[in-house]
């Protein structure tokens, strides 16, 4: 099996688009207060979360989203953060085969998935079933994954 990440989005890299995402989360026009102000539980998730693609070759059709994982060495196993609202994409990324609130696995061997890692670290490494998976430089969310993978709380 190869993974390829095809990006790395933390939600909060463009400030502006990340006020815009709030009010479509709260169906406002416009917020303003601070944001952690407006919708605490919001903010306390999403700010710190990064949407992920990647691009997975599995022949062998074994692909499992549960086993995308970010290790931390400083905390127990068990608070380590995992792939959250995983969505299949078609292969060019235009659009949704299968997401939330049950993402069902396409029967293909070649699979887009994007997906939302909470309290991402930028400098940490991604890994699948304990194999590091490099990542590339960080990048503000393309419209396409805000469109098509809106964010959900846990």
């Amino acid at each position: 099996m190869k993974i390829e990440v095809l990006g790395v989005h933390p939600l909060n890299a463009d400030e502006e688009r990340f006020r815009q995402f709030f009010c479509e989360c709260a169906g406002v026009d416009r917020i303003d207060v601070e944001l952690i102000e407006f919708d605490e539980q919001l903010y306390a998730n999403a700010h710190e979360a990064a949407l992920i693609e990647i691009a997975v070759d599995d022949e062998a059709h074994t692909f499992d989203p549960a086993l995308l994982v970010q290790e931390n060495p400083d905390v127990a196993t068990n608070l380590w953060q995992v792939a959250w609202n995983e969505t299949y994409l078609t292969e060019d990324g235009s659009a949704v085969i299968s997401g939330y609130p049950v993402a069902e696995r396409p029967n293909t061997s070649k699979l887009r998935v994007a997906f939302f890692m909470h309290d991402f670290e930028r400098l940490a490494t991604l890994s699948y079933s304990g194999v590091n998976i490099p990542l590339p430089p960080a990048s503000p969310p393309p419209e396409r994954l805000w469109r098509l993978v809106p964010y959900e709380l846990p």
